[in-house]
């Protein structure tokens, strides 16, 4: 569990905010499995209303992970695990390769690892019937990892 309070605690590190996953769940960002994209927008427009996060179901999943990234902005993105009723918060920080070969780059559990877009993409579509949610700030940063 935790998921999402680690996601949060991961997307203000790249702002220069230090919070850890604890922190986000005693303030209302809870760990229960199915952390709703509702509740991780309020909190961060209620506690960081400098960074202009709003909640997203874009059509276009990579192309929105593409424009984002490219500009600096990390994209919280909620998506499927294998078996069952079960998801994950990530963050992803950058795209990396172009074609087949795409991948995203994103934080989970404090480190990093890619995922093939597509695989990303088809994932992220429909979870629990709402299509791609995704957190995204408005801000700027300097502190991602990889670009194209």
């Amino acid at each position: 569990g935790k998921c999402g309070p680690t996601a949060v605690a991961n997307l203000l590190r790249l702002y220069g905010t230090e919070l850890s996953p604890e922190e986000a769940d005693r303030g209302g960002v809870h760990w229960w499995v199915g952390t709703r994209g509702l509740s991780i927008r309020d909190w961060l427009t209620e506690t960081h209303p400098e960074l202009g996060c709003s909640l997203e179901h874009p059509a276009d999943g990579p192309g929105f992970l593409r424009d984002h990234l490219a500009t600096g902005q990390p994209v919280l993105v909620w998506f499927n695990t294998q078996g069952g009723l079960s998801s994950h918060w990530v963050v992803a920080v950058g795209v990396i390769g172009s074609g087949a070969g795409e991948r995203v780059v994103v934080m989970s559990w404090g480190r990093y690892y890619s995922i093939a877009m597509d695989k990303l993409d088809a994932a992220w579509r429909n979870v629990y019937w709402i299509r791609r949610p995704s957190i995204v700030c408005a801000k700027k940063t300097t502190l991602m990892s990889a670009q194209r």
